[in-house]
């Protein structure tokens, strides 16, 4: 089923929301430079009945300048805010929920969540210590094993 659309104002703070947020402030000082300058266009006056429909044109583009230059640039503004802190709210609960992960394993097994043994040992790719994970998918869902510290730059792992 498709999704019902906003409208170009709601499709356009979607869009700006889902961008990095650096990406939609700069998107807004874009788009009001491009709108500005549209809007300052000399439109002349209508000297014959010829010349009617090109100044009806030119101040057609002028108007949606003036009008562009204040609904765009606030829409990206206003996108990127909602993107910044989407951002934010990811950070704080997988961070959260990594801290609470390892108290809580550290108070299960009495001991840190890296294995002494497995940690010396290194990843076998690069050689950094090795972190305990849990799998959430596939297969081994729920099961643990050690994954390299570096992770995403490495992607060593090591059964348990």
């Amino acid at each position: 089923m498709r999704r019902k659309s906003g409208g170009f104002v709601g499709d356009l703070l979607a869009v700006s929301a889902k961008l990095p947020w650096p990406v939609g402030v700069g998107a807004a000082v874009v788009s009001f430079f491009a709108f500005h300058a549209l809007a300052g266009m000399e439109v002349g006056t209508v000297v014959s009945t010829q010349e009617i429909g090109a100044v009806a044109a030119k101040k057609m583009f002028q108007m949606i300048g003036k009008i562009g230059q204040i609904v765009v640039p606030i829409t990206c503004l206003a996108g990127a805010a909602v993107g910044y802190l989407k951002q934010r709210r990811r950070i704080d609960v997988s961070a959260s929920a990594t801290a609470a992960g390892r108290s809580a394993e550290a108070r299960v097994s009495g001991s840190p969540a890296v294995n002494s043994a497995e940690h010396a040992a290194g990843c076998p790719v690069c050689g950094s210590p090795m972190v305990r994970r849990q799998a959430r998918r596939g297969a081994n869902a729920g099961g643990h094993f050690y994954g390299c510290s570096r992770y995403p730059a490495c992607k060593g792992i090591r059964a348990e």
